[in-house]
């Protein structure tokens, strides 16, 4: 009898451990579920991966923006740590609606928190 209630309550334990350990894993957002609904994820935190297509920016102070595919979609992103194009990134990030750079207006776009 005693060994049973053990081993629910270990079992309990370890099920509700998974449970918190899956909730605090953030999972990446297709760019392509970004574009298609924006109000949802505006000023909200995403983390997507993708593949550098362009740069923007000085890449001898590496700050610029750059722009990914995730093969559902391209989105670009502004970041103080520019990637080399053709890299592979994950970019966590905040996602705004517009944003104007020296006279380029940028549509839907993440603004880089980590990489």
């Amino acid at each position: 009898m005693i060994n049973k209630l053990i081993k629910t309550k270990l079992f309990c334990f370890l099920a509700l451990l998974i449970v918190l350990s899956l909730y605090g894993c953030a999972s990446h957002v297709r760019i392509s579920d970004i574009k298609n609904n924006p109000s949802k994820y505006q000023d909200k935190q995403v983390i997507v991966k993708g593949k550098v297509l362009e740069i923007l920016g000085l890449s001898f102070v590496n700050k610029g923006v750059y722009q990914i595919d995730d093969g559902t979609d391209t989105i670009w992103v502004f970041s103080n740590n520019v990637p080399s194009k053709g890299e592979k990134v994950t970019v966590k990030g905040e996602v705004k609606n517009v944003l104007t750079v020296n006279d380029r207006t940028f549509g839907i776009v993440i603004v880089e928190k980590e990489k």
